[in-house]
């Protein structure tokens, strides 16, 4: 047993904060605990199409009925493997000045299929959009992009199938390590 005890660094859940190379970024932490950190430079959002006609979606998890979810096949090219994958799940609402987010979001795995190395994902979301509330002086609405909760995983080239309400589009940014 004596054999089997090695050192390693336990962690616990990551913490992502804004960057500013301008200002120290502190840092309390209890005696003998050690902190690691990466920056990382993340791209602009990218669409994912839509192909409905793709037959892995005759075999969905659950019960993905077609009136309620469109499915979405995300395959990536070679990448770093210091690199991350944020998948963003939205939708395009006339809105006006303040800041809004989805509310309500919910976005897990959804499930092994048997024909690995898919993964599967189910984003789902009612629509309900909070903002910050201000008074609006020109009170004129824009088309935006709304978005909630986002999912970064490891980067990958096996295809993510991800499952998401009619109506609403999947976006994807890629964020690489810098330090």
């Amino acid at each position: 047993m004596q054999d089997s005890l090695h050192t390693e660094f336990a962690r616990g859940m990551p913490v992502l904060v804004d960057y500013n190379s301008l200002r120290p970024t502190v840092v309390y932490l209890p005696k003998d605990i050690e902190l690691k950190h990466t920056v990382w430079k993340v791209a602009e959002m990218i669409q994912v199409e839509h192909d409905p006609e793709n037959k892995l979606f005759e075999k969905r998890p659950f019960d993905l009925t077609k009136d309620k979810y469109d499915g979405y096949i995300l395959q990536l090219p070679a990448g770093s493997e210091n690199s991350k994958i944020e998948l963003v799940v939205g939708i395009t609402k006339k809105v006006d000045c303040n800041r809004h987010r989805l509310i309500d979001v919910t976005f897990g795995d959804a499930g092994d299929m048997n024909f690995s190395p898919h993964m599967f994902m189910i984003f789902d979301s009612d629509g309900e959009i909070a903002s910050t509330r201000m008074g609006c002086p020109d009170r004129e609405l824009t088309g935006k992009f709304i978005y909630g909760e986002t999912r970064r995983v490891p980067y990958t080239t096996d295809p993510m199938i991800i499952f998401i309400p009619k109506g609403f589009e999947l976006r994807y940014r890629i964020w690489e390590s810098v330090v």
